[in-house]
Formats: structure tokens, sequence, C-alpha cells
């Protein structure tokens, strides 16, 4: 015979801790899941300018932060966007940075990278910069009076920004003469959008690697950055790849 089991939460029985929570909606939540990628963060841009700055943790206008979202408990991240852009009044390149403490961008100019561009109506190229102060995912984004139109979508996964933890053990490193500052951050990304300066819609691959070693825990989450408030209806969700 058929059951019907109603509850609002599912905790373990020895310590209380919640594993599952159900909506009145009937959607769940399990917070915590063991070998599988799990949501950290969701941004919904409600009206234009409602989350750069302050609205998420940050101090600099038209920077979207994802503050202390960087944890042992996962060996990566991946930041999927559904639609992102701006009200800025002509085109440019979105970007983003590291954070360390609680929300400081990380601005030294190592950040060393590639942007590959396949395009509908032309051939490849490909940019690069070994000295910058920021990480570029998309190169002359159409924004401005085209920003409804404009805008990206895609997803990048971010990597190596210090120790994880891996069945039960902590999988840290150190090289010779002892610290652990070796963890650089290194990313790599596919984003869809159209290009001003090409007038194509284009597929952009990039990676870009931080390169200046740190100590575990020194990176702390990153930025967003266009060159203005983002544009109301941009939304993104943080996924960690839990492994702990």
């Amino acid at each position: 015979m058929a059951s019907i089991l109603k509850v609002n939460t599912i905790q373990d029985a020895t310590n209380s801790n919640t594993a599952m929570t159900i909506g009145s909606g009937g959607v769940v939540n399990i917070p915590k899941q063991d070998n599988a990628y799990e949501l950290i963060r969701a941004y919904n841009s409600t009206s234009n300018g409602s989350l750069t700055g302050s609205n998420t943790g940050g101090g600099t206008s038209a920077h979207i932060y994802f503050t202390n979202v960087f944890s042992t408990d996962y060996l990566s991240y991946k930041l999927v966007v559904g639609f992102y852009s701006d009200i800025h009044g002509s085109s440019h390149n979105f970007t983003f940075r590291f954070l360390t403490g609680t929300n400081t961008e990380v601005t030294a100019a190592s950040y060393r990278q590639a942007v590959h561009r396949a395009r509908d109506g032309g051939a490849l190229d490909v940019y690069y910069d070994d000295n910058n102060d920021r990480g570029v995912i998309f190169r002359n984004a159409s924004v401005g009076t085209n920003s409804a139109n404009g805008g990206i979508h895609g997803e990048l996964t971010i990597m190596n920004v210090g120790n994880t933890s891996i069945n039960g053990g902590t999988a840290s490193r150190s090289y010779t003469g002892g610290g652990t500052d070796v963890y650089v951050p290194i990313t790599y990304g596919t984003f869809i959008g159209i290009a001003t300066d090409t007038g194509d819609y284009e597929r952009q691959d990039s990676f870009c690697r931080y390169n200046t070693g740190q100590n575990t825990g020194y990176h702390t989450g990153f930025c967003l950055m266009g060159e203005a408030n983002e544009l109301a209806g941009t939304h993104m969700c943080l996924y960690g790849l839990r492994s702990a």
C-alpha cells in the first residue's frame, strides 16, 4: 500500500546535522553532498546594480563579489553564468580578480592568460597577456544600448586555490625548505556572446593563472568586473565539488 511521508527536515541521528530540507513548494535542498557539485551561492539581479559592490560583500561598484567561498571542503569550483551584462554605454572586456581576506581584490600584475576567439563570420584569433592585474573571460562584449541582447553566457572553472580534504585526509603540499606557498589559482572557461569589434557571435575560450604562489587560505574568493553596474536579469550560480 502506497504511503506519504510529510517532513520538512531530515537530520542525522547522532549529531542532529541537517542533511535535507524540503520547502513548501516541494523543492529539496541538500546542503552537503559527498563527491558531488553543490550550490555555494546564487545571484539574481532584480534591478540594475542590485548585485554590485556592497550588495554582495565588496567595496567597489560594478564588481560582483563572491566573498569567502573557497574552502578545504572543495576540490574545484564552477561558476555557471546564465546571463551577465551591464549598463555601460560602450563595449568592454568582462574580467575577474581573486580576493584575499574578506573582500580585498588581488591587483598585482601576476595574471597570465590567453583568450581564444572563434566566430561565425571570420577566422580564429588569440589574445594573450603575461602581466595583467586581472583575468579576462570575454573581450569586447556587446553592452550599452544593446545590453539586453548582448552580454555573455557560459562557465568558469577555478582550481588550485589551496589544499583540500580527500577521503578524510588533507591533500596539502610544500616545497623543499618548508612552507606551503605553492598554491597558484588557475582558471579555464568558455563564454558565448556577440563581440563589438567584429560584429560576430563568438565563443571565447580562456585560461588564466595567478602566477604568484601563496599559502593555502590566502585566496578566499573572487569578483567579476564590468565597467558599470550589472543589468537587471543577470543571474549566475557558483558550485563547489565537495571532496571531504
